[in-house]
């Protein structure tokens, strides 16, 4: 593949766009810093219109951005049309060529750069071979499944050599068998090519396996860059936390005091829970660091807000509303809550929910779904629902009395002020 593998970086990058209703300017992507590695597969992932198509497309040259600097190796590239980057792109759509066969499809970028016919036929059966389309080169588009179309365009922009390879969502029309084969296909191919990978998706189950890291958007910001098992066990805040993991993360609204180093705290309308840090920490020297950091963060607006051209943004950055699953749900009126340094979340990922004789405490199978493997338990605790995997085959019926405790030490302690992660640690019900 490509002789010199290239790495992308990103310093301060913003895009602005009008909104064509109310006029108003908005960060489609606000202020983001990236530094990617050659060889690095990385996932750009977040819900729909966060900002990672349009970091993607950027990185393209099919978008300009209006702050910032984006280099390719060592190269400023901002003002370079995208085909005098070193990059290719695999599209959602696929963009074959559907009067063309398979071999001219692949060919065609070669083509472009006038490569002889020799060196032509070279590559594309090479590449054939390399993405598993051996025979196959007479054929049209319309001759092909949706997997093998897929394997097309990514030939097609494998076979240039490119630096970095782009993609934007190329699975999301592919059935669930499908995707689950494309991406052990791009994996291998990842593999083989040692090429610099930057792909975008919704799914989160795909950035998870396919990613060395995964870059998490929303609403323009940059919400955490690490490897897949970082962001799952160790999320920024409680965005991140409840966007990645399937089942979902449970979330426990805490309130208490830290005694001895220990948060002694009051869960499910009054029954008490404690919460062991796995490392040593001072919760009001946490607090403090936050509220310099607020500080320093709020002074660096108010420059940039007093200089020339400043663009103040509509689309400002919120709080994230995180949902704490119950049987009866309360009205949202949208009543602005007043949290204090003692309110608290903590989050569990469903693995390690446990149900044995040794829980402390009650609860009542609500729901129970077996898939074979593992089964998926919801639990009703009074009002609240807790979601567990239990694994093995193990069958639950409903209305069943049991016992609820937690293990291991991956429990997640939020600040409920600001959303963010404080520490990892265990949980002890009294």
């Amino acid at each position: 593949m490509s002789k010199v593998k290239k790495g992308v970086r990103l310093e301060n990058v913003s895009k602005i766009y009008q909104d064509p209703k109310t006029k108003k300017e908005f960060y489609a992507v606000n202020n983001i810093s990236l530094d990617i590695a050659p060889g690095e597969f990385i996932t750009l992932l977040g819900p729909s219109g966060c900002g990672k198509t349009t970091t993607l497309r950027m990185i393209a040259g099919f978008e300009s951005p209006d702050a910032g600097e984006i280099y390719l190796g060592d190269e400023a590239i901002n003002t370079l049309t995208p085909n005098k980057r070193d990059t290719a792109m695999v599209f959602q759509s696929y963009a074959l060529f559907p009067h063309m066969n398979i071999f001219d499809n692949i060919a065609y970028g070669l083509k472009l750069r006038k490569f002889s016919s020799a060196e032509i036929k070279d590559k594309v059966f090479g590449m054939m071979d390399l993405v598993g389309l051996t025979g196959m080169e007479n054929r049209y588009t319309n001759q092909l499944s949706g997997g093998q179309q897929q394997r097309v365009a990514l030939a097609r922009a494998l076979v240039v050599e490119p630096g970095v390879l782009l993609f934007d969502e190329p699975l999301s029309n592919l059935d669930a068998k499908l995707r689950l084969e494309m991406r052990s296909e791009l994996q291998r191919l990842h593999l083989d090519t040692g090429s610099t990978f930057v792909y975008v998706t919704h799914d989160q189950m795909e950035a998870m396996t396919l990613a060395t890291r995964i870059c998490l958007i929303d609403n323009g910001y940059l919400q955490q860059y690490d490897a897949p098992l970082d962001v799952y066990n160790k999320p920024n805040n409680l965005f991140v936390a409840d966007f990645v993991g399937n089942p979902a993360i449970n979330f426990i609204d805490a309130h208490g005091k830290q005694k001895d180093g220990v948060f002694e705290l009051d869960v499910f309308d009054g029954q008490k829970l404690k919460f062991v840090p796995n490392e040593p920490l001072d919760i009001k020297k946490w607090h403090a660091d936050l509220a310099a950091r607020k500080e320093a963060e709020a002074e660096e607006h108010a420059k940039k807000a007093s200089q020339k051209g400043y663009v103040e943004r509509s689309n400002k950055e919120t709080s994230f509303k995180y949902h704490i699953a119950m049987i009866d749900e309360p009205e949202d009126y949208g009543d602005e809550q007043v949290y204090t340094d003692e309110d608290f979340v903590i989050g569990i990922r469903p693995e390690f929910v446990e149900i044995s004789e040794k829980g402390k405490f009650k609860g009542e199978i609500y729901s129970s779904m077996p898939t074979g493997m593992e089964t998926t338990v919801r639990v009703a605790i009074g009002n609240y629902l807790l979601t567990g995997v239990m694994f093995g085959g193990v069958v639950y019926k409903l209305g069943d009395k049991v016992n609820v405790g937690f293990k291991g030490n991956n429990a997640i302690l939020f600040d409920r002020k600001s959303g963010e992660i404080i520490t990892l640690g265990s949980l002890k019900a009294e």
